[in-house]
């Protein structure tokens, strides 16, 4: 007759119960790396396509923009001349235009880049304000933080702007 062990049986009851902890553990930490593995592999999402309509406006308005650019740059000379009249003449003119381009650019650019653009647009936009309103003061030093504030931002939203080669 078998007499009963209880502590030979608590053991291997115990034995099973820690290597089946582990399998489970090592099955969970297998699934979480293959998670891992497969979530990281994914092929680069293909860089946008502009229809032909699309990539003739933004070339139109991008191509204004950048003449618009020569017209910023007359700003620091006539800031340091503080000849004032015509600093608010060229924002008035014809920098009053440049929103409305921006603006332009930014509704056919891809829906990533839209926002940003837009935004930019309207920092843009308020750093011309606040230069027109620094040109009504006669404050030379806030109209060049300015004007340095708006290179930063227009320069920014130009680089938003894709090449000829990325519309094609």
């Amino acid at each position: 007759m078998r007499t009963f062990e209880p502590t030979m049986q608590t053991e291997l009851f115990t034995q099973r119960s820690y290597s089946q902890r582990y399998r489970s553990i090592f099955s969970f930490c297998l699934a979480i790396i293959m998670l891992l593995v497969v979530g990281c592999s994914s092929a680069q999402p293909a860089p946008p396509v502009y229809s032909p309509d699309k990539a003739d406006l933004i070339r139109e308005y991008s191509s204004g923009l950048k003449e618009l650019r020569t017209r910023v740059d007359e700003l620091p000379a006539l800031i340091a001349d503080e000849n004032w009249p015509d600093v608010e003449n060229l924002i008035h003119g014809p920098l009053g235009e440049l929103r409305f381009r921006m603006l332009n650019v930014a509704r056919n650019l891809p829906a990533e880049l839209e926002s940003k653009a837009r935004s930019l647009s309207k920092d843009v936009f308020q750093t011309l304000v606040e230069i027109d309103a620094s040109a009504q003061v006669r404050n030379e030093s806030k109209a060049v933080e300015g004007y340095n504030a708006l290179i930063d931002k227009y320069e920014e939203f130009i680089e938003l702007i894709p090449s000829a080669e990325a519309m094609s």
